[in-house]
């Protein structure tokens, strides 16, 4: 599998990260400001960030559409407070035995004295439940997460190193962002990077609707020798706004036997190494 580096990046491809980039922070912003004085014109907002009233309405679907405010006629309302962390604590009850067992396939890659990157998720979460305990013991890991949950689930191997980014906190997905944490991934190396998705598909790869976080994927991969991304079969065929990762990126795809064959052939055909876990009886 042939794999650039970052000196390989084109000037487009440069310009097309740093304009997801800006709209991802100014979608950020106009929801800060929506919450914080409970609505919204797409008038004041075009003034106040510089941007086409068009660009405006557009941010505002996409945010509406992800469930974080509501859209009414001439510009948006603020949603009624809902319990932070309500979305994560309700994935983390879904598909409890496929998403253990993908978590201990994935655990079973690390070897001792490794720096292993968890992202956030709840696939991430119980592959961090699985990580055998002589190896958080006595195994030299390093374990860096962007994840309070998972850190949480960790901070009480007092010999395993944990780094903790910080950033803006997400709590409906338990996770941070930010420039601060891309500016802190760019002095950062790691051996595997451990990925989760909601979508995955052979073509595009794995994809996601939160365009806040989405162009930060390719600086966790930059600070990575490898990557692992793991998904259970239901998240294939699913396709989302924004690719976070091309399978060409993607050292090693761990999902369940019910993965469908072409799927995983086109996959395996990118260069990528597909693991099968036996789906876990009911």
């Amino acid at each position: 599998m042939s794999h650039r580096q970052p000196t390989d990046i084109t000037e487009d491809e440069v310009a097309d990260t740093l304009a997801a980039r800006g709209t991802a922070e100014r979608r950020w912003s106009i929801l800060e400001q929506v919450r914080r004085d409970g609505q919204a014109t797409v008038t004041d907002l075009s003034r106040s960030f510089g941007v086409s009233e068009v660009s405006i309405r557009r941010d505002l679907e996409r945010l509406e559409e992800m469930g974080y405010l509501r859209r009414v006629h001439g510009g948006a309302q603020a949603l009624a407070t809902r319990e932070p962390g309500a979305i994560i604590d309700a994935r983390q009850r879904q598909n409890v035995a496929v998403k253990q067992a993908l978590g201990r396939a994935g655990a079973g890659l690390i070897q001792p004295g490794q720096t292993i990157l968890i992202d956030a998720g709840t696939t991430m979460l119980e592959l961090a439940r699985a990580i055998p305990r002589p190896l958080l013991q006595e195994g030299g890991l390093t374990i860096v997460t962007r994840s309070l949950l998972i850190a949480s689930e960790l901070r009480v191997h007092r010999r395993t190193r944990l780094l903790i980014l910080g950033g803006i906190y997400q709590h409906d997905y338990d996770s941070c962002i930010g420039a601060g944490l891309e500016q802190a991934l760019g002095g950062l190396h790691v051996h595997t990077l451990f990925v989760g998705s909601d979508a995955v598909t052979a073509e595009r790869g794995i994809s996601t609707d939160n365009v806040l976080e989405a162009p930060l994927y390719q600086h966790l991969r930059a600070c990575a020798e490898r990557v692992v991304a793991i998904a259970d079969s239901s998240k294939i065929g699913i396709h989302r706004l924004q690719v976070t990762l091309p399978f060409e990126q993607i050292h090693t795809f761990i999902t369940d036997g019910a993965a469908p064959p072409d799927f995983v052939a086109r996959a395996r055909a990118c260069g990528t190494e597909v693991i099968l876990v036996p789906v876990p009886r009911p």
